[in-house]
């Protein structure tokens, strides 16, 4: 009887030492920052400009569909003109001064926000300092609850409610009968009351600032 071959293990792969290791995974993560930094630097310009656009297209509309717009910086509890075609600020505050085809003024865009139900909720509201009124309100991102909180944004009746309103607004559940009144939405009264106390809280901190810019004849 002859003998069997004997069983020929394969060869495992050569080990890794530790060093070979620590050197992988940071050439790994380092080449996943670089990658992180370079997708930044190509979406977060486009990303801004996008949102500067939609915040002027908000603007236009909650003042009524203003033709003309001035882009104020507001810095140190005071506004200034910012001159056409100079960047903004880093960081910097920016509210709009709407003016109608004939060149009066129509109003003042400011930017508001108000934490409801799951997140801040991001506005855009038109005021007329003159007549303490609000021209319009647009809400500009939620996470609000989708069929109940998101109606700040999709119901009619409820968005409808606020140009021409008086300054500072009251939410009430019933029928709104007083020139300051806005009624909040059924089954989202936190989402719904917050816009509300958003636009007041708005209007009360830019208010100020405005008055001054107005006394000063409204110039740089």
């Amino acid at each position: 009887m002859s003998d069997s071959p004997a069983k020929v293990e394969p060869a495992g792969p050569p080990p890794v030492s530790s060093v070979q290791l620590v050197l992988t995974l940071a050439l790994a993560g380092a080449l996943a920052g670089f990658l992180l930094v370079v997708v930044d630097g190509l979406t977060k310009p486009r990303i801004l400009a996008y949102k500067k656009q939609q915040q002027e297209l908000a603007a236009t509309e909650v003042l009524g569909g203003a033709a003309r717009l001035e882009k104020l910086i507001f810095a140190d509890g005071a506004l200034s003109l910012l001159p056409e075609g100079q960047p903004e600020p880093v960081g910097a505050e920016v509210l709009f001064r709407g003016f109608d085809e004939a060149g009066n003024l129509v109003g003042y865009a400011l930017p508001g926000s108000k934490f409801g139900y799951a997140d801040a909720i991001d506005l855009m509201l038109g005021y007329a300092p003159a007549r303490g009124e609000l021209l319009g309100m647009r809400v500009l991102g939620n996470k609000e609850t989708p069929g109940l909180g998101d109606g700040i944004l999709k119901n009619k009746k409820y968005t409808g409610q606020f140009p021409g309103r008086a300054l500072p607004l009251v939410a009430t559940k019933a029928s709104a009968s007083a020139p300051d009144e806005v009624d909040t939405i059924t089954g989202a009264t936190i989402s719904s009351t917050a816009v509300i106390v958003g636009i007041n809280a708005a209007v009360e901190y830019f208010a100020p600032a405005i008055a001054a810019f107005e006394a000063q004849g409204a110039k740089p």
